[in-house]
């Protein structure tokens, strides 16, 4: 007899050592996915607010440092919409504080017109 196993036998180790990987790439995606191996900004950078624009297009609120952003974000671009002297205090209530976002933002963007247009 010999030391190895036969066909069958080779095939079901094939077959699970095959899966096991598959399982580990998997999970390592995952992670990456979740965002779990990127590295903390040190709490110096938080999204605090954000709101829908259109179907890709977006305005988002950040906190950088001391400093508050406000940021449109599109497919393949993100443009410096304002830089705000003092921040902008937000009610942290619950589903409150998009609305609060978009009441603060419509003080500074007439209804007429889109932000970055003329």
């Amino acid at each position: 007899m010999s030391e190895f196993p036969d066909g069958i036998q080779l095939g079901n180790l094939l077959l699970s050592l095959m899966l096991i990987l598959g399982l580990i790439f998997a999970s390592v995606w995952a992670l990456k996915r979740l965002t779990l191996f990127t590295q903390p900004a040190g709490g110096k950078l938080k999204v605090l607010a954000s709101l829908s624009l259109g179907a890709r297009e977006r305005a988002i609120l950040v906190q950088a440092g001391d400093q508050q952003l406000l940021l449109g974000v599109a497919p393949g671009r993100v443009a410096t919409l304002h830089v705000f002297e003092e921040p902008m205090e937000l009610e942290p209530a619950k589903g409150q504080s998009q609305t609060v976002f978009a009441q603060q933002l419509a003080k500074f963007f007439p209804s007429n017109s889109a932000p970055g247009q003329k």
